[in-house]
């Protein structure tokens, strides 16, 4: 008797446990479909981001605009513009422009990659610190003295934090910050 409640007790629970519910639903093909389009593009924007420094590198500034434009288009596709591999973006497009002497478009995308990289990762990041000393560095050859020391100086304490005292970046830093200083005494 006893056997034959617990029988029909479990035999439903198993039999029902088998049909989806609202939790375990196996998603639909337009959802595979959207999220496999969503992976292509997150994968093509790394691409795309990754052969733009390499042409950066190569000193080849024109293919590098066009493949971290393209980069960017996908970033917006993706709704990603805020996100922080987004800002890395940022970050190498405003060296980009800091090279062909954009300075004001270098300073729109060093601002960008700061603000992303701040609210994701805080002011004592090394990422926000590079944000800290590409700032810097447009205000330094814009002449902007005080501007481009109040940066540098961010940059170096986060620097020190992260690489040590002894590193290469620390020693290059300080004395930018020192002949800045001088500069900013002689106005």
């Amino acid at each position: 008797m006893l056997r034959k409640i617990l029988i029909s007790l479990i035999i439903p629970f198993i039999l029902f446990s088998c049909f989806p519910t609202e939790e375990n639903r196996v998603p639909s093909i337009e959802y595979q479909k959207g999220l496999g389009k969503k992976i292509r593009n997150e994968k093509a924007a790394k691409i795309y981001r990754a052969t733009g420094y390499k042409y950066y590198k190569l000193g080849d500034y024109d293919q590098a605009f066009s493949f971290y434009n393209k980069a960017l288009l996908k970033y917006r596709e993706l709704s990603m513009l805020h996100h922080p591999e987004a800002a890395e973006l940022y970050l190498r497009m405003g060296d980009l422009y800091l090279k062909t002497k954009s300075y004001k478009e270098a300073l729109r995308y060093y601002s960008r990659a700061l603000k992303i990289f701040k609210k994701n990762y805080g002011q004592e990041h090394f990422l926000t610190a590079t944000a800290y000393k590409g700032l810097g560095s447009v205000y330094e050859q814009l002449s902007e003295y005080k501007k481009a020391y109040y940066f540098y100086s961010k940059c170096l304490s986060v620097y020190e934090k992260e690489l040590g005292k002894k590193h290469k970046n620390i020693k290059t830093l300080k004395e930018k910050i020192k002949k800045l200083a001088k500069a900013i005494n002689k106005q």
